[in-house]
């Protein structure tokens, strides 16, 4: 028996189960062949081949279905045109693929159907696309299952049409043996034809999920595609419940069922078929595009150059010895022998050509990304910036020559100008030679759970423990964990479903950075579709490389772009042309700066964790080395974290513990860092010099120590023993111990290279930060995001650097550079663009009438007789003029800088104004108010009764004030103390806030002590459910109040209020806006309950209270 009608869930909303749980099955149940045919995509081709190999004596077919319309590139008429749209009819046609040519054509139909001409909400194509993809002789056409050709208005002239232009053994009349109404008249249809052609006939019962019983879960599958509901009284239920993956008996029994019901007797060619299908899918070579004629050569004579160009001036601050040159010599006679036996000498001259083009049009890269830092030859070719052997690092983490793994440069760009790069790739080898590479998403254990519960209507509050889930965890593992159990007994058909669909194809979009730059047409290796006007392959990353594409990494990082303003506004104000690779490693200043913590806006240090990670390794006025910065960037992610590597490292460093090494030959892996495994490269040092292993065997002993596979980490344990016996002289006890504890460390190793690399980055913000702050801050406040500007405003303010209002004749898109004279102080013109409603239009416009005028407009009238007035209208005239743009040309007008204008700035200059706005009344509580209050707290403690009165859920907690309080003061639940005693701002938990009350001087009768939720947290996060639910009192609080000042001390009351706002509480802690429609001030504060686990917010607690003294004075 064969399946002749198998789909995937690469038919997302269709099928469920992927490739290898059918071809699993079929193998189980002793099938002879599987025909997968996916709609309008071959995607789980290789998937297919490589699960059934030829020795699985399991035939493997593949093909696809496909939509066929009468006019494929038919658009119909908008509806408000009152144009009648024209029928459009369609039927969906199989092929089925018998050799090579016809793969191509079927890659070349795909693209196709794909392409911006055919594609209307789904691939098209037409007859006469059908009937020329059949001219290779490499295809087989069906008439199709589900909308079948004889279901088709046209069916007999269509039909005549492929009798005419397609071969009889290229086409196959398909009966599907199903029972109902549809599939009884278009069987009927196709058996006639049958008897009247001399096309074959195949019986093709359609499969769309492996298991019984998965009927419900496919259903719920294509309500998450479609964003349907499982609930609605409306939803699409499909009438035919068992299209699983029979056992051939039942099969078997199924079919003379059919034949019973239906009365069609007629021949089954599908044992010729299925031999006609000699296609077998293999792995295929290398095909980038010809560099040179002589390519090695080529790349040996630009390693020649570089030798003489970067090893005889210092780069970074380092220039080889001369006695040292004999290793580099031997280093790039080793890795160019690799290079040339493995042949990705042409790779190198790709990805070299990309990178020059990129140097000479002055758009900045960076020095390295990932292992290729671990690669001399990048190093002089102009690849990378990273001497790897001043820096210790492995060729063999960046390529195995063990291992026929494909090299992978990742690169770096500037954000602004990475479509230039690929612009450039595209033209300089071809459109039809250069495309995107696709990123299939599919259910995890979390987005399962969820999915599945929102498309049936759930609580949400029911399906947050998916929160619990790590990635990368199963539900069968996960089902242990208390929250998700609870779930599971609470919802086990929601559950049950949620099984069924994890791993299923969730999505397929666009791979953010990844290309391909093929030596052929793409149509030959892959079918090529356009998503968002970008042309992007079907295959993912790691199946662009079974076809012999490689894939390129073009990757934007803002970071660039900052150091490249910062460098060009140098230029312009000093005269000097900086050349950051002539920057030495070693400045004194910056090193400080890092060990001082002082690293805001600088790339990779900005968190508070980090800072203090930074000011840990110096505590006791310890001096920093950049070997220690970069070790920083390694340690400080959850993994070393979590298990205590980073603290060890740090005490060692601090001298409180002294390093050891658990065997002398480990001691020149270790030096480095202190006896603490920190990077993969010393892993496999380790393995080398205890064990004997080659640097190839050592990076396959990475990788499996890193995802600790059982059976490969047995293999490598006998390995490691025997090699340690062998080179060492350890007793086996000892080299399985060794073993193990390397083993413990590995797992949280981070890649040397990348670490070093993407450290310079950092060590040059903090350079130019250190020596010419107003570029760093000019430079930085221009690049970032939004939510990252107050924390750079208040770090530039540190640095006697204040950002000032836009002036309509300094100001420019960007940050500008100034000085207040009167003030005696360094100055930043924020952009024209940072003023609310006026766009980066508006900002040219000015700008082109600010030239044309001289260089400088004279007053506000010559400003308006200038600009566009439709792109500088009077909304945008009237925020410039509330702001203070046109205080320089208006002479008598408030400065810019008053404090008057405060409240306006606020508003039109979000997140760069951080100056708070003076209170100008207290909280009036009267009579009417305080009743008010009152009945607001009765409804409060009614939240937690029944109708008659008895308590059935949390009692609130109730606000707590002075007789004349000054601000509001609003958590986002209270503490544990405060539900105890239901009053807020009682127990010990207040005492921190106590504390900054008292710092600045005002008393604790100045507040008004309340919170976003009154009860006690259900989770460790707020639900929505929890602050819909209380909501209302807080904003009924706040209408009734008018406060001049509230104090958001909590992440969910920050975005209650304002729901704009963005970052962490370190990123928000201490900023205000200015709310117009409540007229107050909302400065944001950490929750003081933070303190007991943070002491240091303690004195950002502290300093908001100062600030809120200062406005309330």
């Amino acid at each position: 028996m064969h399946l002749t009608n198998v789909r995937s869930h690469f038919s997302m909303g269709r099928a469920v189960s992927s490739v290898d749980q059918l071809t699993s099955k079929a193998k189980e149940l002793g099938y002879k062949s599987v025909i997968l045919t996916d709609d309008a995509t071959i995607s789980g081709m290789t998937d297919l081949f490589k699960s059934l190999p030829e020795e699985s004596g399991v035939r493997a077919v593949i093909g696809t279905s496909i939509k066929v319309f009468d006019d494929p590139t038919y658009r119909p008429p908008p509806k408000k045109s009152g144009i009648a749209a024209k029928p459009n009819h369609f039927w969906e046609a199989k092929l089925l693929v018998r050799n090579e040519d016809g793969l191509k054509a079927l890659f070349t139909l795909l693209t196709k159907a794909r392409s911006e001409e055919n594609f209307y909400y789904e691939p098209r194509i037409g007859v006469l696309d059908l009937v020329k993809a059949l001219r290779s002789d490499g295809l087989i056409v069906t008439t199709g299952d589900f909308f079948s050709l004889f279901a088709h208005c046209k069916a007999d002239k269509i039909y005549a049409a492929l009798e005419k232009h397609v071969p009889a053994h290229q086409r196959v009349i398909e009966l599907v043996p199903l029972k109902s109404a549809y599939f009884d008249r278009v069987n009927s249809i196709a058996s006639q034809k049958a008897l009247e052609s001399d096309s074959r006939v195949m019986y093709s019962r359609p499969i769309l999920y492996a298991d019984e019983g998965h009927d419900e879960a496919r259903d719920v599958m294509s309500y998450i595609i479609g964003q349907g509901s499982a609930t609605h009284p409306l939803r699409n239920i499909p009438y035919h419940r068992d299209l699983h993956m029979m056992t051939p008996a039942d099969l078997e029994i199924a079919l003379l069922e059919w034949r019973k019901h239906s009365g069609i007797e007629l021949r089954d060619d599908t044992q010729s078929i299925v031999d006609d299908c000699l296609y077998r899918w293999e792995k295929q070579g290398m095909c980038l595009p010809q560099m040179a004629e002589d390519e090695f050569g080529e790349l040996t004579r630009l390693c020649m150059d570089g030798f003489r160009a970067r090893l005889t001036k210092p780069v970074f601050g380092y220039q080889p010895p001369a006695d040292k040159l004999v290793e580099y010599r031997d280093r790039l006679k080793y890795e160019l022998g690799v290079l040339r036996a493995m042949r990705f000498d042409r790779y190198f001259l790709l990805i070299r050509d990309i990178i020059d083009w990129s140097k000479k049009n002055e758009i900045m890269v960076g020095p390295a990304r990932g292992s290729a830092g671990g690669s001399l030859v990048a190093f002089l070719i102009g690849v990378t910036d990273v001497d790897p052997i001043r820096f210790g690092l492995i060729f063999e983490r960046f390529l195995n020559p063990d291992r026929l793994d494909y090299p992978d440069v990742d690169t770096d760009f500037m954000s602004s100008r990475r479509h230039e790069v690929i612009n450039y790739i595209t033209e300089r080898f071809g459109a039809d030679h250069v495309a995107g590479i696709s990123n299939y998403s599919t259910l995890g254990a979390a987005s399962a759970i969820r999915d599945v519960a929102r498309i049936h209507n759930l609580p949400q509050m029911d399906y947050n423990c998916t929160k619990v889930i790590d990635q990368g965890m199963s539900l069968e593992d996960a089902k242990e964990l208390p929250e998700i159990s609870k779930y599971a007994a609470l919802h086990p058909k929601e559950f049950a479903i949620s099984e069924a669909l994890e791993g299923a194809m969730r999505s397929l979009s666009r791979h953010a950075a990844g290309i391909v730059v093929a030596g052929e047409p793409l149509t030959r290796r892959s079918a090529v579709e356009v998503r968002n006007g970008e042309q992007t392959v079907n295959w993912d990353k790691q199946v662009v490389e079974d076809f012999g594409l490689i894939k390129l990494d073009i990757l934007g990082l803002s970071t660039l772009d900052t150091l490249n303003l910062a460098r060009a506004k140098i230029r312009e104000r000093h005269k000097v042309d900086l050349d950051f690779t002539s920057i030495p490693l070693d400045d004194k200043e910056v090193l400080q700066a890092f060990a001082a913590g002082e690293t805001a806006g600088v790339f990779q240090f900005v968190s508070h964790g980090m800072k203090q990670l930074l000011k840990d390794l110096a505590e006791g006025g310890r001096s920093l080395s950049f070997e220690d910065i970069y070790a920083a960037t390694a340690l400080f992610r959850p993994g070393p974290l979590q298990s205590g590597m980073t603290e060890e490292y740090v005490r060692i460093k601090q001298g409180i513990v002294r390093p050891t090494y658990a065997h002398p030959k480990m001691e020149d892996a270790l030096r480095e860092t202190r006896g603490v495994i920190v990077y993969q490269e010393q892993v496999m040092q380790i393995a080398r010099d205890l064990c004997g292993y080659t640097m190839g065997e050592s990076d396959l002993l990475r990788k499996v120590m890193g995802k600790k596979l059982p059976e490969e980490m047995e293999k490598q344990r006998e390995k490691f023993v025997q090699g340690a016996i062998d080179t060492s002289g350890l007793d086996p006890e000892r080299a399985s111990e060794l073993f193990d504890q390397i083993a413990q460390f590995a797992g949280y190793g981070f890649n040397k290279s990348h670490s070093v690399a993407y450290t310079l980055i950092s060590y040059l913000c903090m350079w130019v930060k250190v020596h010419y702050p107003a570029e760093f801050f000019a430079a930085s406040l221009s690049i970032a995001k939004e939510d990252e500007l107050p924390s750079i405003v208040k770090d530039a303010e540190k640095s006697k650097i204040y950002v000032v209002p836009p002036c309509v004749n300094k100001s420019t898109d960007s940050f500008e550079i100034g000085y207040d004279a009167m003030r005696e102080q360094h100055i930043l013109y924020a952009p024209l663009q940072s003023v609310k409603q006026v766009s980066d239009n508006g900002v040219r416009s000015i700008l082109n009438a600010r030239e044309a005028q001289g260089g400088r407009f004279k007053s506000k009238e010559h400003f308006i007789e200038s600009v566009e007035r439709r792109l500088v209208n009077k909304r945008v005239q009237e925020n410039l003029e509330l702001v203070g743009a046109f205080c320089a040309i208006e002479p008598g007008s408030l400065d810019p800088r008053h404090p008057d204008r405060l409240r306006d700035q606020k508003v039109l200059l979000p997140n760069l104004m951080l100056r708070t706005v003076k209170a100008s009344r207290p909280i009036l509580i009267d009579e009417h108010v305080e009743s008010q209050l009152e009945v607001l707290f009765d409804d409060m403690r009614k939240m937690g009764l029944d109708d008659e009165g008895l308590t059935v859920g949390p009692q609130p907690v109730i606000p707590s004030y002075g007789k004349r309080p000054k601000f509001m003061f609003i958590t986002d639940a209270p503490s544990y103390s405060e539900c105890v005693s239901r009053k807020f701002a009682d127990g010990k938990s207040f005492n921190y806030t106590l504390s900054s009350l008292k710092e600045a001087e005002l008393k604790k009768s100045d507040g008004y002590y309340t919170a976003l939720v009154k009860t006690k947290k259900a989770d460790k996060q707020l639900s929505t459910e929890e602050i819909n639910t209380w909501s209302s009192f807080i904003d009924a609080e706040i209408e009734l109040l008018k406060p001049p000042v509230i104090i958001a001390a909590g992440g969910a009351i920050a975005r209650h209020l304002c729901p704009d706002v963005k970052g962490g509480w370190e990123a928000i802690a201490g900023t205000s806006v200015y709310d117009v429609k409540r007229d107050c001030t909302i400065i944001f504060s950490p929750n003081p309950q933070m303190v007991y686990a943070k002491p240091d917010v303690q004195t950002v607690l502290d300093n908001i209270m100062c600030d809120v003294a200062e406005m309330l004075r």
